[in-house]
């Protein structure tokens, strides 16, 4: 037993220095990485607002409707970020690329949700 604590203590360390930011200015592997934390962040920030808005709906409508609409954005988003970045298909940067692209869609989606969250007048879905 004791062995087993003292083996998770001694990780500990690598576990902390495998989570630390990377360095984003130190090469294409930490770009890479960068990019895709950024829209984890941005990605989480849209799904709580998303969440937040589906509470809000008072009918199934506008519930199927908001469902409907947030699927179709993000197959358009995968689809438009692929298309971006197809100059760099292949290479060491494209998934940076379409990390990216995804970041700046999702910013807008964020942006027009927040819009239908400040809705009180009578075209808003409820």
């Amino acid at each position: 037993m004791l062995k087993g604590f003292i083996f998770i203590t001694a990780l500990l360390p690598l576990v902390a220095w495998a989570q630390k930011a990377p360095n984003c200015s130190g090469g294409q592997a930490q770009a890479n990485i960068c990019a895709a934390r950024q829209l984890e962040a941005v990605d989480a920030q849209l799904s709580r607002i998303y969440e937040g808005q589906l509470k809000r709906l008072r009918n199934e409508w506008s519930i199927r409707g908001l469902q409907e609409a947030q699927q179709a954005w993000i197959a358009f988003r995968e689809k438009d970020c692929e298309y971006d970045a197809s100059a760099t298909k292949g290479g060491s940067g494209h998934s940076q690329w379409v990390s990216v692209c995804m970041t700046r869609h999702t910013k807008r989606r964020i942006e027009d949700m927040r819009k239908f969250q400040k809705c009180e007048e009578n075209g808003c879905p409820w």
